[in-house]
This record gives C-alpha cells, structure tokens and sequence, in this order.
C-alpha cells in the first residue's frame, strides 16, 4: 500500500512523483514506457513552454539540462536524452518506486474512491494500491477507468492533430540557419517559411504547412512537418497515425537529401516512442478552467500554476488563438481533484478545462509546474 501512486512518467507525474517523495511520501509512479518526461522525451519534443516566470522545477531543468534559450519567454530547448537521464535520477534518489513497462488498464472503485489500479507488465496482471492516486496520463486514463466524467476535443469527436516529430544530424548549423526557428536574431516565422519552400523545391509539401526545424545542441536537431488528425484516445487511430507520421518525417528528410548541397548529410537518428497527441480526455473536475478565466486573467488562492501561454490551436495552415485575447491567469487545485472520486487528483493535460483553456495551458512549464504543487501539497495534507 502506497501513500500515493502516481499514473504516468511525463512531465507532470513525474514532478508529483518527485515533490511528493521528496516530502516524506511512500510513492509508485507507473510508466507505460522505460522513460520518463512524455511527450517531451518520447516523441522527440525537447522543448519546454511556458516557463516564463516559473522559479520553480521548471527554473532548475532549465539549468541541468537546457542547451538552447530564448530570452524573452525563457522557453528553452533541451537533449531528450539528458532529460530522461535527469528526471530519473532525482526520481530514484528521492526514492520513488518506479513501475516501468507497465500498462494501467483498470481501476477498483470502492464507495467512491479507488482502492487500486490494474497493470499488465512482464509479471503478468498486478494490483498497485494506495491512499491517494494521480492520474498524470496525460488522456485522463485512470480516470476513465474509474468512472470519472470527461470532455473530449471540441465537439467530443476529434481534437487538435497530433505530431509524430523526430531528430535529425548531419546539418551545420550556419548552413541551415535561415531554415531553423532558433537561430539568434533571425523570425521564428521566416525560418518555417524559408523551410517550406526549401520542402517543396524538393517536391514534397508536408501535411503541416509550418514545418519547424530547431537546433537543439551541435549535431542535433528537432524535426516537425507533420499533422495526424483523427482521436488520440482511439488505438486504431494512434496506430494510423504513427505509421503516416514516421512515413512522412523520412519522405521530407529524402527529399531535402535529393538536393544535395547542405541537404547532403542529413539523417534521421530518432523517431517517436509514441506520437505526440496534444487532445486527450479532459477529467471533470471540482472546478473548471474555461476561456473565461483566460480573458478575465482569473486569480485564485488555491493556485497551482499561473499560466502566460496564449491559447494554441494547431491547424493545417499553422497555428492560432482563436480570437482569445488572454491575460496570465491561475489554474486551481480545485482543477486538480477529480469530481466525484474521493482520492483521485489529475496532473498535466488530463486537468479539468475546457477546450480553448485547454490548447494553453497544456503545454509543459505549466504541467511540470502544476505536477511540483501538486505533490508538495500531497506530501503536506495527507
């Protein structure tokens, strides 16, 4: 019996895991893969949103793994594979019991709380209990299991499209640096752009037409040309997904390869352990976070995380707000409790928000910052 088991290794749960243990908790993360930091390590991401002002976790990921800044919205790029080694590390040291290779497929629910989630590992089927639970999933997993209820996408059918992203070598890094979004003093916009019509000179048009080539340290790049539409909750559709976007990422690659020139060298050295989905289910929560709170620049006492991301909805053609003129605003433990389950907290993308709330806050300075508070104030009030 543990005090708190944490669902899911990505940003958020591995945070919770982290700030709990570190507080004296008894605490299992289970972790469907043999790494943890999600999306940002699995699907190649190395990229860390929204961390303006977070003096917090995110401040120190910054200084142990950062390798590229941007000055103004103190985002930072990061080697995934540093990420993962270092997230781990404070893991195990805080002393956290970690379960990878592990599939939740079930939750017991007792009276309205659960007593246990089931997992499918090398052992066969297992039973991991404790006090409380965190569903860091990411798509609200655990939740879904025990009961809980959720909102999905816009209209309950489809979510923002996701991106199967990769990383890439053989490139200098002054040759290609009108072609990057990170190269110092030169428009995010004109180096997708200049990428686009580099793509189509080598006759290929990518399915996002904002495809993005970043310099994450010598030798490395992060690579992203591609949308994959359809739900992210549905296995099918996952699997479409993921045999479309490695299909695509190496049909690009060949293409500027064709070219020859500075293009001659290029080569693919990673492709995602899993898609990145942006849309999951969004768990119900005591309180909900909606484009409301965003206009108004919404405070709250109980906050565990202020927001400064502007809403971001991917589209084919690229990416925009919606309309909504946001300001910083709080996200609420409130947010974090799941409705109806007594012991039940939510972590990450799966809190509960509604859809435009959603396409801002989902990024990760929010879900490591929201996943730090929210194992401190476990550790402290059970």
């Amino acid at each position: 019996m543990y005090d708190i088991v944490v669902c899911g290794g990505g940003s958020a749960g591995a945070a919770v895991a982290l700030f709990a243990a570190e507080g004296g908790k008894d605490v299992a993360l289970i972790e469907q893969f043999g790494e943890l930091g999600g999306i940002l390590t699995s699907d190649c991401l190395g990229y860390v949103m929204d961390a303006k002002d977070k003096k917090g976790f995110v401040e120190t990921l910054r200084a142990a793994v950062g390798t590229q800044f941007e000055p103004e919205t103190e985002n930072f790029k990061f080697d995934t594979e540093q990420m993962k080694y270092y997230l781990e590390r404070r893991l195990v040291d805080a002393g956290v019991d970690i379960f990878y290779f592990s599939k939740i497929f079930d939750a017991d629910v007792e009276n309205g709380k659960i007593t246990a989630v089931s997992v499918l590992n090398k052992d066969g089927f297992l039973e991991i209990r404790g006090k409380i639970f965190v569903d860091a999933t990411g798509d609200g997993d655990v939740g879904f299991f025990a009961g809980c209820g959720f909102e999905f996408g816009a209209d309950g059918k489809e979510g923002q499209p996701m991106s199967y992203l990769a990383l890439l070598t053989g490139l200098d890094r002054e040759e290609v640096k009108f072609f990057t979004n990170n190269y110092p003093g030169f428009p995010i916009e004109a180096g997708k752009k200049n990428m686009l019509a580099e793509l189509k000179r080598a006759g290929f048009t990518p399915s996002y037409l904002m495809p993005t080539l970043s310099y994450i340290r010598e030798g490395v790049y992060n690579f992203g040309v591609n949308h994959q539409y359809g739900s992210g909750i549905d296995s099918k559709t996952l699997t479409k997904a993921t045999i479309e976007g490695r299909h695509e990422v190496f049909q690009a690659v060949n293409a500027l390869k064709s070219l020859g020139g500075i293009w001659k060298n290029i080569s693919v050295i990673a492709t995602p352990t899993y898609i990145g989905v942006r849309d999951g289910r969004r768990l119900k929560g005591e309180y909900t976070v909606t484009v409301d709170d965003l206009i108004t620049g919404a405070k709250h006492e109980d906050s565990v995380c202020r927001v400064t991301f502007n809403v971001d909805v991917h589209t084919k053609g690229g990416y925009e707000n919606a309309d909504v003129k946001m300001k910083p605003y709080d996200i609420p433990l409130r947010a974090l409790k799941a409705k109806g389950i007594e012991n039940l907290y939510m972590a990450g993308r799966c809190i509960s928000g509604d859809y435009l709330a959603h396409a801002s806050y989902r990024v990760s300075g929010n879900t490591f910052t929201m996943g730090q508070n929210l194992g401190t104030y476990l550790a402290k009030h059970f």
